[in-house]
């Protein structure tokens, strides 16, 4: 099956094809842990930072993670991906047999309901650390997936603990921790100076976040005044031949990322061949790929 390259790349739909990913990827016994440890709740209030398309919750009450009374916020920066996001739950939801009832012409708040499951769920549009300095809510769940990597961890990690209520969780899955695999080899060479370089731009003085910030958190966690690790695990990113969903646009989205990351640290033509190259094993349905990241789930103390 051919995978041309797109003539055009967009993030949303990058967040859309990366759900099969996610879903494979996900640590089970992890997030089996937080499923039983929020089992008894009669209801829990969540907050989702950087929750994108909304997939998260899609994928919470898919997989019957959550208990059937929810109060749930989706926080993201980019109000046009919180537009798409009411749109893509709204229409699952219908799909999935809810009942739906909006509060407020806005859209921002929104009610399912379906048999015993009752599901309140808010949009806000703003970046999580301003959202968690700015609100005096606490939550009983906080949810941060693939975000934490993309923050100054020692200022941003206390920021959002403080939003979870004392005994609630944080649960910080998929965080990227350092790795990152493409084969069939391109040119060794060029292979691992792309893949350097790409990784150094995480660790950049004047960038926040790092390339190895799944272990950070880890020990963070486990050794935080106000946390107990509960759980953790891997949960890599495994792509490979052949391509499910719409997967290969997730490659084809994840290779332009990594090859315009690394402008100016390699020669234009040395970089151009690695994308070309990388590019035409997507669209022959050759290339596979792997990232290490990591799961992490927190008990939050006062």
């Amino acid at each position: 099956m051919s995978h041309p390259r797109p003539d055009e790349f967009s993030f949303r739909r990058y967040l859309a094809a990366k759900r099969t990913v996610d879903d494979r990827a996900l640590h089970r016994p992890t997030l089996t842990r937080l499923t039983d440890a929020v089992a008894d709740r009669e209801t829990l209030r969540v907050l989702d930072v950087a929750a994108g398309l909304g997939t998260g919750l899609q994928r919470l009450l898919d997989w019957d993670c959550l208990p059937d009374r929810l109060d749930y916020t989706l926080v993201d920066i980019d109000s046009a991906t919180l537009d798409a996001a009411r749109d893509r739950l709204l229409a699952w939801a219908a799909e999935q047999g809810y009942t739906m009832s909006t509060g407020d012409e806005e859209r921002e708040t929104f009610e399912l309901t379906r048999d015993a499951e009752s599901v309140t769920v808010r949009f806000v549009s703003t970046d999580a650390l301003t959202y968690a300095a700015a609100t005096d809510d606490r939550f009983d769940l906080l949810v941060g997936q693939a975000f934490l990597d993309l923050v100054d961890l020692d200022k941003g990690l206390p920021s959002l603990l403080e939003l979870v209520a004392d005994g609630g969780l944080a649960y910080f899955p998929i965080t990227f921790d350092g790795v990152t695999h493409l084969s069939p080899v391109f040119d060794p060479a060029t292979d691992h100076s792309v893949l350097d370089a790409y990784h150094a731009t995480m660790d950049d003085a004047d960038r926040p976040g790092g390339s190895t910030t799944g272990r950070e958190v880890l020990d963070m966690v486990a050794h935080g005044e106000t946390t107990t690790l509960v759980a953790a695990g891997g949960s890599d990113w495994v792509v490979h031949p052949p391509y499910s969903a719409d997967e290969a646009y997730f490659l084809h989205h994840l290779v332009d990322t990594i090859a315009g990351a690394v402008a100016g640290d390699l020669s234009e033509e040395r970089r151009r061949a690695w994308a070309d190259a990388r590019h035409d094993a997507v669209a022959a349905a050759e290339l596979t790929f792997l990232a290490h990241n990591v799961d992490v789930l927190a008990r939050v103390r006062r």
